[in-house]
């Protein structure tokens, strides 16, 4: 399995996933939403460059991100009773963050130029 693309997909994914919120605040007009566009763009710029330095700031940035949507589907399990929605807003960001984890130790291990 080439890891490289896991790592890739793990940042694409998780940025898309920060535009989407994104997206969802400007239609809303909910103005705390506007700030994902930072997490988003930080991401952006780590998944051109395949370093382990980088990618412990694109792990951060993630852990961040399931920390906020931990807490949201808490609010909406607690108050909507929206089982699914919550799920989903914390299953995928815990797997983004997994599988660029899962990579940057097989990289680490296997490519030298990652390092």
């Amino acid at each position: 399995m080439n890891y490289t693309y896991v790592r890739l997909a793990g940042l694409l994914g998780q940025a898309l996933y920060c535009l989407c919120i994104v997206l969802i605040g400007l239609k809303q007009h909910i103005p705390f939403f506007y700030t994902f566009i930072g997490p988003a763009a930080i991401l952006l710029f780590i998944a051109k460059f395949p370093n382990y330095y980088f990618d412990c700031i694109a792990v951060s940035t993630m852990i961040l991100m399931v920390i906020l949507s931990l807490i949201f589907s808490f609010a909406v399990a607690f108050f909507n009773q929206n089982y699914l929605l919550a799920f989903g807003a914390s299953a995928f960001p815990a797997a983004c963050l997994a599988a660029v984890l899962t990579s940057m130790g097989k990289l680490k291990e296997s490519d030298a130029s990652y390092t």
